[in-house]
């Protein structure tokens, strides 16, 4: 015979880190970021938090530190140096805490004339980069 069924509920957790970050570059002093939510939420994802700053010689300069609501999938970054690279951090939040966070190391400009329309996707085996000059 069939035995009860039994409800349960598992407690949450911190949430796998985002799948992706891309980059476009709709001017020389801004940077929009991209992203898809992490494969394992684990709960309820409660936002994101991004930080960025910018490489010196001597390491990273001071940067931003930004929390953001969970539905949002992109944040556009201005004021940076048309010059710069930049180190960007993501992670995800349910009420535990913070996952994983994925990272990626960005120019604002490369060398030559300036490209447009940039884009950056990161798969987990892959890295596609585009652009128009």
């Amino acid at each position: 015979p069939a035995s009860e069924g039994d409800t349960f509920k598992t407690p949450e957790s911190v949430p796998g880190k985002p799948q992706a970050l891309r980059f476009e570059s709709p001017s020389e002093t801004v940077l929009v970021v991209h992203w898809a939510p992490p494969r394992q939420i684990n709960g309820v994802l409660r936002g994101y938090r991004l930080q960025y700053q910018k490489i010196v010689d001597s390491g990273t300069s001071v940067g931003a530190d930004l929390k953001l609501n969970a539905s949002v999938s992109h944040y556009t970054v201005a004021g940076l140096d048309s010059h710069g690279r930049y180190r960007f951090t993501l992670a995800a939040m349910t009420t535990v805490g913070e996952g994983p966070a994925i990272m990626q190391d960005v120019d604002t400009i490369l060398d030559g004339v300036p490209p447009y329309n940039i884009s950056m996707s990161e798969g987990e085996t892959l890295v596609n980069v585009s652009w128009a000059q």
